[in-house]
């Protein structure tokens, strides 16, 4: 069985996370709940497009902090908790349009 390439809106979370490295982010995932993210470590398992992310384990930050395990594929925005700047935000899927097309 082969892993496949990441998807690339799982490459792109990596990417900003990484970039975001030691720097308070918040992370909302699909399901509504907010992540204080600081730094994270990921893998891949084998056959799935997504990332699996560990969040805050080293250096562990000296603020008081939750260690959080996620896929990049319940990441629905990444944004900066101060001034709420979006490093990645998810698009909704569109089915409205499915639903109305005619023919």
């Amino acid at each position: 069985m082969n892993t496949p390439q990441p998807s690339v809106a799982a490459a792109r979370i990596i990417e900003v996370l990484r970039g975001l490295n030691g720097i308070p982010t918040k992370v909302t995932l699909k399901d509504g709940r907010e992540l204080s993210v600081h730094n994270i470590a990921w893998g891949q398992d084998m056959a799935d497009p997504e990332y699996h992310i560990t969040t805050n384990i080293s250096p562990a930050p000296q603020l008081p902090h939750v260690i959080d395990v996620f896929s990049t594929g319940d990441v629905a925005s990444i944004a900066d908790p101060q001034t709420g700047k979006v490093h990645f935000d998810r698009l909704p899927s569109n089915t409205s349009l499915e639903r109305t097309r005619v023919g």
